[in-house]
């Protein structure tokens, strides 16, 4: 091959590869040139947004990425609690969106160090918030699920028999007068133990074991749950106006997010699906228990409460706690705003707690706006 062949192979080939670069762009950014105007709920090309805690400068922490695509968006969760606006300000997307998945695994492979920093009486790990600033679910894991017994005899009775362990509406719908009870494992503990050992480190040791034993059993199920990734999804716009009508003045973003923790109360859920074996055991304690009016030692309670409540008792009611699920979610855009970050120009919203909405602008002219 001459000389001239090659130079015209290899020219071509540049060519090739140059108008491919071209239509990437095009089609990542909706044209050749940039827009004026973007909005959250509808752009033209690909466009990556940051949800922000604590302000919009450049220490401002990052806990969602969105890319957007039209009408449709993905989101990102993020762990680790320094992804700020100042590093993202220097990658390009490409790297923000590899970045972002990486971290929306790792939220979820980290759940099992939430559950630890717990169990452990430490604070919160990275950005992992789905179990620790959920109250109602932590009460749940450090008490212990509720128990509901009914059993023949009457409230006051000194002696009762035929205790059964019973769903929440049939205890609500058994009569008044008739014997029934319910508690936390916890409030077990401290009702049912022995007068004299009420403040006995037996107890207490008691109250933390059941704890630490409940704890660990979510842990061992939560090895078997996979990781949901997220999907591209499409969201709603519905827009506020002022008086004329004429003007938007904020908007309400509509979608789906991931939890990676189920609602408090599962656990309670989880008592009705216990073996029988199991209900036979812990129904047998309480009988025993109310009837020898704390007559029993310290160590006698301990030793029958173990027995009742055995390992297999801890990993039934904590089945299905962590379980990744889709949940409706949305935000509220309040005002438009934008922020100079070293070399970029960030413009979005502003939500409410000192939370924004941001994105890269293509250009210093480029502006957010309340689309229709």
């Amino acid at each position: 091959m001459d000389s001239k062949k090659k130079w015209y192979i290899g020219g071509a080939i540049i060519i090739v590869l140059i108008l491919m670069l071209f239509v990437g762009y095009v089609k990542k950014n909706g044209g050749i040139t940039a827009p004026k105007e973007i909005s959250f709920g509808k752009t033209s090309g690909e466009r990556v947004w940051y949800g922000t805690e604590n302000g919009k400068g450049k220490d401002a922490l990052i806990d969602y990425v969105y890319v957007t695509k039209g009408k449709k968006m993905i989101q990102y969760q993020i762990f680790d609690d320094d992804i700020t606006l100042g590093k993202v300000s220097k990658m390009s997307n490409d790297d923000v969106i590899k970045l972002a998945k990486k971290q929306d695994r790792k939220y979820f492979n980290e759940s099992i160090d939430e559950v630890k920093a717990l169990r452990d009486n430490e604070s919160q790990i990275g950005l992992q918030d789905d179990m620790m600033d959920d109250n109602d679910l932590k009460a749940d894991l450090n008490k212990g699920a509720f128990l509901y017994f009914v059993a023949d005899g009457k409230k006051g009775d000194k002696q009762i028999s035929n205790v059964r362990l019973v769903d929440k509406n049939t205890y609500d719908s058994t009569n008044g007068d008739q014997y029934k009870a319910k508690f936390t494992l916890s409030e077990l503990i401290t009702y049912g133990a022995p007068a004299s050992a009420n403040e006995s480190e037996a107890v207490d040791g008691l109250q933390h074991y059941t704890r630490t034993q409940r704890l660990n059993a979510l842990i061992d199920n939560m090895k078997a749950v996979k990781y949901l990734a997220p999907k591209r999804q499409t969201v709603t716009v519905k827009n506020t106006t002022d008086d004329s009508g004429n003007n938007v003045v904020s908007q309400k973003v509509s979608y789906k997010s991931i939890d990676e923790f189920a609602d408090s109360g599962t656990i309670d859920k989880n008592v009705n699906s216990l073996s029988q074996s199991s209900k036979k055991k812990i129904e047998k304690f309480w009988e025993q228990n109310y009837n020898n009016q704390k007559s029993e030692s310290s160590s006698e309670f301990v030793d029958r409460f173990k027995s009742a409540f055995d390992s297999s008792y801890y990993h039934q009611i904590t089945k299905g706690v962590f379980k990744p699920h889709i949940f409706d979610d949305y935000m509220t855009l309040s005002s438009i705003t934008s922020q100079t970050i070293y070399d970029s120009k960030f413009i979005g919203y502003s939500e409410d707690d000192n939370c924004y909405l941001l994105t890269k602008a293509q250009n210093d002219n480029q502006k957010a706006v309340f689309g229709e």
